[in-house]
This record gives C-alpha cells, sequence and structure tokens, in this order.
C-alpha cells in the first residue's frame, strides 16, 4: 500500500510540474526515495483507520444498492438501462 502511495503521489505532483517528458521521469525517480518512507509511516499511523472507514462505506454502498435477482444469467444492456431507468 505505501508503495502504490508513495509511487502514484510522488509521480502526479511531478507530473503537474512538469509535464510528461524526460525532466519529469528524472524527478519522480529522485522523490521517490523521499516519498515511500512517508508514505509508509502514514499507512502505519492511519492505515487501519482508513481501512475500517473504507469497509464501513462499502457496507452502506451495499446495503444502499437496490438487489436484482440473478438466476444464472448475464445482465444484459436492456436490464442495465432499465435499472438506472434509460432508453
Amino acid at each position: 500500500m505505501s508503495t502504490f502511495m508513495s509511487t502514484a503521489l510522488s509521480g502526479v505532483f511531478s507530473l503537474l510540474e512538469f509535464g510528461a517528458s524526460v525532466p519529469w521521469l528524472q524527478v519522480w525517480g529522485q522523490s521517490f526515495p523521499i516519498a515511500l518512507p512517508i508514505a509508509f509511516s502514514l499507512d502505519m499511523i492511519f492505515g487501519n483507520r482508513l481501512r475500517l472507514l473504507s469497509a464501513n462505506l462499502t457496507e452502506k454502498a451495499a446495503d444502499a444498492w437496490p438487489r436484482q435477482p440473478v438466476f444464472g444469467r448475464r445482465p444484459s444492456l436492456a436490464g442495465l438501462c432499465a435499472l438506472l431507468g434509460r432508453r
């Protein structure tokens, strides 16, 4: 998790600064070793709370989603459109 966070965040912010170019790749390579321990520390401090929050939000979203019976077949596009209220 912390490796993904450090890779994504350091790459996104340097991409915003330099655009997709060779200097962007150089800065990304330099910022990754700095971002990794920060992301690891944040994951160790806040990780359990964030995972619990994520599980609770997922549970609430699943409860709010309308349940449709599935009888062993794949849903059709027409059925999906009817569920979404589109023609």
